[in-house]
């Protein structure tokens, strides 16, 4: 589904918000403001007022996080090519942690899910095969908890099916995080969802 940088650039956010008070116009490498659904209902992403919208360059205004593809703070620029990428040892993601807001009828999913009981949510997919552990171990997994727990495994475009399980849809990331948000435990492989 690919947020983890957008939640990086609302993680700045947070931590400039916490230090300062104030909401923050996250910005790409075109010096630009951008948005991402992730950032949906976060106070401390700003969003323009009607009025300032026709102000020119009216996020001036207002402190930037400069994040956005080609301006990754973990990352050091330039590189090639040839060179490839190296970590900015300077950021560490550890302190720029994101809070995501969701709205009554994202967070219901969620809830009516947990209004059954406690549940183990699972996730065997990864978008990277290297880092995929063998659909067989999961299944497996999943056949020995089974009998003394409840399992839901959540679901949403190209990813496996598990026997022995409940699936809940998740077609997108904020839904996927109001069935996290109620689960007792998430067992999942190393990526993103």
């Amino acid at each position: 589904m690919g947020v983890g940088d957008e939640l990086l650039a609302a993680g700045q956010a947070q931590r400039w918000y916490t230090d300062h008070g104030e909401p923050s116009v996250i910005v790409g490498a075109d010096g630009l403001p951008r948005w991402h659904d992730i950032w949906q209902d976060n106070p401390v992403v700003y969003v323009p007022r009607a009025s300032e919208l026709g102000l020119p360059r009216w996020y001036d205004r207002h402190h930037q996080i400069h994040n956005g593809p080609s301006l990754r703070p973990y990352i050091v620029y330039p590189f090639t090519e040839d060179s490839g990428w190296t970590f900015n040892p300077a950021f560490h993601a550890r302190d720029n942690v994101a809070r995501i807001y969701l709205t009554g009828q994202e967070q219901a999913q969620g809830i009516e899910l947990a209004k059954r009981g406690p549940y183990l949510l699972i996730d065997p997919w990864s978008k990277h095969p290297n880092l995929r552990w063998p659909l067989s171990y999961w299944q497996s997994l999943v056949d020995q908890l089974s009998p003394t727990m409840r399992i839901v495994q959540h679901v949403y475009f190209g990813a496996p099916r598990l026997a022995n399980v409940e699936h809940v849809g998740t077609p997108s990331f904020r839904s996927a995080c109001s069935v996290l948000a109620k689960a007792t435990l998430y067992v999942r492989g190393e990526s993103g969802m």
